[in-house]
C-alpha cells in the first residue's frame, strides 16, 4: 500500500514506468520453497499456484471482479476519520493508484494462458 512512501514522492507514481518499476518489486512475504534465498513476487507467486491449482483461475478472476470505483467509494471516507494518525486525501489517493495498477496487473495474469 505505499507505507514506506512520503508524500512528497507521490508524484512519482504519475509516472507509467516509474509505477511499473515500483509494482515489479513486490513480494510477498511467502517464498514458494522454505530454501528459497527470495521472497516470491506477487505475480510470480499467483503463477506457481495456478500452475499446481489451474482449478483456482476462477476464484481468483472472482476477487478482482469490482468496478475500480468502488474502491474509491469505499477509501475515500476514510480520510474524514478523526484517528490520531488521520488518512490524507493524498495517500488516499496515492494508494488507490496503487490498488488499481496491481488489480490490472493481476488481471493480466490471470487472463493470459
Amino acid at each position: 500500500m505505499g507505507m514506506e512512501r512520503q508524500p512528497v514522492h507521490f508524484a512519482r507514481f504519475e509516472v507509467p514506468e516509474y509505477l511499473e518499476w515500483y509494482l515489479g518489486r513486490g513480494n510477498h512475504h511467502l517464498k514458494w520453497r522454505i530454501g528459497d534465498a527470495h521472497r516470491a513476487g506477487h505475480i510470480q507467486l499467483l503463477l506457481k499456484i495456478l500452475e499446481r491449482s489451474p482449478q483456482c483461475r476462477p476464484a481468483m478472476l472472482s476477487v478482482l471482479q469490482f468496478e475500480p470505483e468502488a474502491v474509491d467509494d469505499a477509501v475515500m471516507p476514510l480520510t474524514t476519520l478523526r484517528l490520531p494518525v488521520p488518512l490524507s486525501i493524498e495517500r488516499a489517493r496515492f494508494m488507490l493508484t496503487l490498488l488499481k495498477a496491481r488489480r490490472e496487473r493481476l488481471l493480466e495474469a490471470l487472463m493470459t494462458p
